[in-house]
């Protein structure tokens, strides 16, 4: 069963929020959709999300001496939508969707950075939010655990059409 908080997070521009939090152990379950066969794989490269909040997305971490990887083709629209809902399920207890609007469709590199934004404001909440459990540890609203924004890299992206919903992969 999900759990959900409308909350209205202030972007810079306004057109983010976040809609809710997702109980992680459905994220398998049919209520989540998660037909793998209806998605459309997004490649966005191999970057650090922390890298991406800080300098813009480029495709590749600047520590890379790998002259064979190619980059994404970064303004290319790659989901044809107004509006998207962006699942963020690592590394967290209770996952957050972010919603996002725009007029012309989606860039693989306003993906990115709208991503590593959600990530960022998901962690700063974390932080503000967290209280100590004892025994049970210290943990916020999203019970993050194992990874800190600097441990993420971001590499793919899943956008299933029918129901708007971009779901993130990243390696830490």
């Amino acid at each position: 069963m999900s759990q959900s908080i409308d909350v209205k997070i202030s972007s810079e521009d306004d057109r983010s929020k976040r809609i809710g939090i997702i109980d992680s152990s459905i994220c398998n379950s049919q209520e989540f959709d998660y037909n793998f066969d209806e998605y459309n794989k997004i490649d966005l490269g191999y970057q650090g999300l922390s890298q991406i909040n800080e300098s813009g997305w480029s495709g590749k971490n600047e520590d890379d001496q790998n002259e064979d990887f190619k980059v994404p083709e970064a303004n290319k629209v790659v989901i044809w939508a107004k509006k998207i809902r962006i699942a963020l399920q690592y590394p967290v207890t209770d996952v957050p969707v972010f919603e996002h609007e725009i007029q012309d469709g989606f860039t693989r590199k306003q993906l990115a950075e709208l991503i590593a934004q959600d990530y960022r404001t998901m962690y700063e909440e974390e932080k503000r939010t967290t209280e100590d459990h004892g025994e049970d540890g210290k943990y916020g609203i999203y019970g993050v655990w194992g990874h800190e924004e600097e441990d993420l890299i971001l590499h793919t992206a899943y956008y299933n059409p029918k129901t708007g919903l971009v779901l993130c992969r990243c390696d830490s």
